[in-house]
């Protein structure tokens, strides 16, 4: 995307006035997603001089919602968008000098986004725990709560229910606000119970169905399983779990640069999750998930991105959980 214009001001005088550093002022140090309008303000006006704005060090893109004045003195950010969010220079040139103000941070709040719930599967086994989670895209973090087959639930993030049984089937809601946007959101999801249990062992539920491959004649050991309709004979086919482990380039990075995790691992067909100092690991929009999420790539890099990072795999069955690899973020 290309940058935005430089301008200069006019003058008779071929190399312009000696420069000194400039400094920043703006309307406002916070501003709602796609409701509020920032300006911002490079002082003192210079003749014959060239104006370079920058976002977090780099040379700002042009975009439909930002516009600059004829001089290129005044920046206004038209209904900000959370790309906005972050630090901002101006910076002064003519052929004798060049000087950069300082920072100027603009906190841009927004969200929260449709959530997601996790895991993907609508699936659970009678008798085994139940648990959802709820992630929303949003800053400030979001407020959660839960409705469930439309009577509410605990003001939480994750539902777990210890002992599932089919009462706790149904549909469940995940309601997401920021109170500082003044907006809500929320996602459904059905959720059912698979019911089934093996045969002499009534106590014991049918693993996941659809992972189980059914063979002729019955192996040793074989169990026979009932699913309610017929009886039918299965052997427990499950590919061996590896370890999964985290290739990084860098583990120390500046502030505002990028950096890549991918998680590596043997087995297909497995679902990947990311773990930070040993808890859930929370998105923000600095984070994109890629190669079926196996690639976390998180920038522009903040302090509160350094610690331990895990990446877990899993089967139906079970998972395995990565070594954890630690970032550090420097000070630029």
């Amino acid at each position: 995307m290309a940058g935005l214009p430089k301008a200069r001001t006019s003058s008779d005088s071929t190399l312009g006035t000696r420069l000194s550093k400039p400094s920043l002022r703006s309307n406002s140090t916070s501003a709602v997603e796609g409701r509020d309008t920032v300006e911002l303000t490079c002082d003192p006006p210079f003749l014959k001089t060239t104006y370079v704005w920058r976002l977090n060090s780099k040379e700002l893109p042009g975009d439909r919602n930002v516009s600059l004045s004829q001089s290129n003195t005044t920046l206004t950010l038209l209904e900000v968008s959370r790309h906005f969010k972050g630090r901002y220079e101006c910076e002064v040139q003519n052929p004798l000098s060049a000087f950069r103000s300082n920072p100027f941070t603009l906190d841009v709040f927004y969200g929260p986004d449709t959530p997601e719930i996790f895991p993907p599967d609508k699936y659970f086994e009678e008798g085994q725990s139940l648990w959802l989670s709820c992630q929303a895209t949003s800053y400030p973090e979001a407020r959660y709560s839960w409705i469930i087959n439309g009577e509410p639930w605990q003001s939480n993030q994750e539902v777990f229910i210890l002992k599932a049984s089919t009462s706790n089937s149904g549909l469940y809601t995940c309601l997401v606000n920021n109170p500082t946007t003044g907006r809500d959101n929320f996602k459904v999801k059905e959720v059912t119970s698979r019911t089934g249990w093996v045969e002499n062992d009534p106590e014991r539920p049918i693993p996941n169905l659809d992972s189980l491959k059914p063979v002729n004649p019955e192996p040793p050991g074989g169990q026979r399983y009932n699913n309610g309709t017929r009886k039918m004979l299965f052997y427990l086919f499950a590919e061996k779990l590896l370890k999964p482990h985290i290739q990084i380039k860098n583990k120390t990075v500046l502030e505002h640069q990028f950096v890549d995790l991918t998680c590596v691992s043997e087995n297909p067909g497995i679902s990947i999750w990311w773990t930070f100092n040993k808890e859930r690991l929370k998105t923000t929009d600095r984070m994109t998930f890629t190669l079926n999420n196996r690639r976390l790539t998180i920038g522009p890099i903040t302090k509160k991105d350094a610690g331990a990072y895990q990446c877990e795999v899993s089967n139906p069955f079970i998972s395995r959980l990565s070594d954890p690899v630690s970032l550090a973020v420097l000070c630029e």
